[in-house]
């Protein structure tokens, strides 16, 4: 399990390795969702993980705009 990082905190003063594990974990939910999507879903479920994707993508955006 992984230790809770906020990303206004990490944006802050976070150390290089904070950030990119805030990313990456960002980036390994992207992934899961995409597979659970590919897989086929049911339309109710469809919609759920589309709402997630889409927070996930932005959570993605923010996260690049912060750390730079």
């Amino acid at each position: 399990m992984t230790t809770f990082v906020s990303a206004a905190d990490a944006a802050r003063d976070a150390s290089y390795e904070d950030r990119r594990r805030i990313q990456d974990e960002t980036a390994d939910m992207a992934v899961r969702l995409r597979r659970e999507m590919d897989a086929g879903l049911s339309p109710e479920d469809m919609k759920r993980a589309q709402a997630e994707k889409a927070a996930v993508d932005a959570a993605a955006d923010i996260l690049e705009k912060l750390f730079k």
